[in-house]
């Protein structure tokens, strides 16, 4: 017969409790290991997020201390037709700035830029603008709006930007008297980036 007694499934003294009850100890170490997975989980992204960070130094490109890439650009804001090679200007340091109409950190960068060139022009410093995967019309109106006097034209292929090892932009190179690349910066410049890296192609 059934057992309607409603006694059914109650534990008798012999049986075992099969869903033990979790001891205090057992909670605290649980608690503890959660933390320090967490904290560990933590670290590493931290570490992680440095590491991003220092992709732009220069001594995690492999083109630093190694001549530079020549090329040759067709100018956006000269003589119509007028070309300029890098090789051209060994002698005199160079700032070469890989920068975009459509790249917001640029516009920031495009008056620290500007007013470098004209600052370190006595210098015999040449500031070198390389427009990246821009349309030219777009470029065209970027100098304008900002006033950009030195030489700018566009990486039409690529060949440039892939030569320097430039992924993004903005990004930009020191290349000095000998024509070596001293050091190359990922993200937009300050004033004080820019006086510090002038200073080292100037030496």
């Amino acid at each position: 017969m059934k057992d309607i007694t409603g006694t059914q499934g109650i534990q008798s003294p012999g049986e075992k409790d099969v869903h033990p009850r979790l001891s205090r100890r057992a909670i605290v170490g649980f608690v503890v290991t959660t933390v320090l997975s967490a904290s560990l989980l933590l670290l590493l992204f931290a570490r992680l997020i440095s590491a991003s960070q220092s992709v732009g130094d220069s001594g995690a490109s492999p083109i630093v201390g190694h001549a530079a890439p020549d090329f040759t650009i067709t100018l956006l804001n000269a003589q119509t037709g007028q070309k300029l090679h890098l090789a051209d200007l060994k002698g005199r340091p160079v700032v070469l700035n890989f920068w975009a109409s459509w790249c917001i950190p640029c516009t920031d960068e495009a008056p620290i830029l500007e007013a470098g060139s004209q600052k370190y022009a006595a210098q015999g410093v040449v500031f070198v603008g390389i427009a990246y995967e821009d349309v030219a019309s777009d470029s065209a109106q970027f100098l304008q709006q900002h006033n950009i006097t030195y030489l700018v034209g566009p990486d039409k292929s690529g060949a440039i930007a892939i030569s320097y090892g430039v992924p993004s932009v903005p990004e930009t190179v020191f290349i000095n008297r000998q024509g070596i690349v001293v050091d190359k910066l990922g993200g937009a410049l300050s004033q004080n980036m820019l006086d510090q890296r002038v200073a080292k192609i100037l030496a």
